[in-house]
């Protein structure tokens, strides 16, 4: 497999820092996710609807093999802070698509989000961004 390639995704220009995640819900094919941060006015609000294949979440202590590689490939601040990634190549899309051998023809857009947690997501398309002062 080739490397995974990492990318910090900006997905609305007033983010400057790393997020808190404050919520997570799935429900009637809609998973939304708020973010807060820590000294600043705002939150945004990230919402996929009806385009996520698979999600999955963690608390961040589970990823050392990814911090490993992080530490290894990336700037240290590159990832520590900032939460909003879009990762192409990655492990999470292989297995998907070993599960889902009907549907390789779609186009698949892996996001990650690292806080506290670390959120995963596979979709068809980017999401509606929602930004709140």
């Amino acid at each position: 497999m080739i490397e995974t390639q990492w990318d910090r995704w900006y997905p609305i220009e007033k983010i400057t820092k790393r997020a808190n995640l404050d919520s997570i819900s799935y429900c009637d094919n809609e998973l939304i996710l708020n973010f807060s941060f820590i000294y600043s006015i705002g939150e945004i609000t990230i919402i996929f609807k009806d385009s996520v294949l698979s999600y999955r979440s963690a608390d961040e202590r589970n990823f050392t093999d990814t911090y490993s590689f992080l530490n290894e490939t990336k700037e240290k601040d590159f990832y520590t802070k900032w939460s909003f990634f879009k990762l192409k190549n990655s492990n999470y899309i292989e297995w998907f698509n070993k599960q889902d051998k009907n549907n390789k023809q779609i186009n698949v857009e892996h996001y990650l989000f690292l806080t506290e947690s670390v959120v995963e997501v596979l979709a068809t398309s980017a999401p509606i961004v929602r930004w709140v002062e």
